[in-house]
């Protein structure tokens, strides 16, 4: 069985972000073939939207978050714990993708990938000496299955928004768990468990990225603001609505709104951004999208 696998809790525009997500695949392939698995704290914020297909809810109560972000409460280690629990309660090929990402192609090509034993992340960001956020882990040693590793300059970032793997990825994601926290001991950041889980991958065999089939998001915030409109729109109740506002708002095409209105608005667009001046979404019109 394919599985797509989302931690989505806390908020409703990372519930929103999910249910983007789901939609925005389910208008590209056939869904009879995959089944979803919804980490969350409130699984009715998506049962009035997802009723059509196939999805699991495991149910994260402030207990189970507690523990999973460990003595540091490091919100982030709970994405591992994700990857690890769902292995322990499913057999067959996994993705896992953040709230924020949006499907571009068809993913059964990918899934025929995982299958076959290739591990997938979102895609790989740059080697290890040309982060600065990373710069305190270059030269690094820590220890792997108490074997001292150094993180030399060759070492390469991917980014965590989408991880694909099977149940024999198991020993990794102990390994990416452990290394998580030694690794907090030393340098408490947002990006170590995504350092973790890509060394860890890595060494073990080589690294496939996602991007061209899914778009990661995260630098388009003020997305949320439609999400909101969208999701609590009476048009939202009726899923061939929602399919059509999602095949017409592709987030891809906001963030190069965003980077030109950041780039290349000269001294005008700089001397604003001194100012506090932020980049905006064009009001959504979303009667003018259902072509009403």
């Amino acid at each position: 069985m394919n599985y797509i696998v989302y931690l989505s809790h806390s908020s409703k525009d990372i519930y929103y972000e999910a249910l983007y997500s789901i939609y925005s695949l389910a208008i590209r392939q056939d869904l009879r073939d995959v089944s979803f698995i919804i980490y969350t704290d409130d699984s009715t914020a998506f049962q009035k939207y997802l009723g059509h297909l196939q999805v699991h809810y495991e149910t994260m109560t402030p207990e189970i978050m507690r523990e999973w972000r460990g003595k540091h409460n490091f919100v982030h280690r709970a994405k591992v714990r994700t990857l690890q629990d769902v292995l322990t309660k499913y057999t067959g090929n996994f993705l896992f993708l953040d709230s924020d990402t949006y499907a571009q192609q068809n993913l059964a090509p990918i899934f025929n990938r995982i299958q076959a034993g290739e591990l997938f992340m979102d895609r790989m960001e740059k080697h290890l000496d040309r982060s600065k956020i990373y710069k305190p882990l270059l030269n690094h040693t820590a220890t792997i299955d108490g074997v001292p590793v150094t993180f030399t300059e060759e070492v390469e970032i991917w980014n965590t928004g989408a991880v694909g793997y099977t149940n024999a990825a198991a020993p990794l994601l102990e390994k990416s768990l452990a290394l998580t926290d030694q690794l907090l001991d030393y340098y408490i950041r947002h990006i170590i468990e995504q350092f973790a889980i890509s060394y860890t991958f890595q060494r073990d065999r080589r690294l496939n990225p996602l991007d061209a089939y899914v778009f990661h998001y995260w630098n388009v915030k003020e997305f949320r603001g439609y999400l909101r409109q969208i999701f609590e729109h009476p048009a939202a109740e009726d899923r061939q609505s929602l399919e059509t506002i999602v095949r017409k708002i592709d987030p891809s095409v906001l963030l190069k709104q965003k980077l030109d209105w950041k780039y290349n608005g000269g001294i005008v667009r700089a001397i604003e951004r001194m100012f506090g001046k932020k980049f905006a979404l064009t009001p959504l019109k979303i009667e003018e999208l259902l072509g009403a």
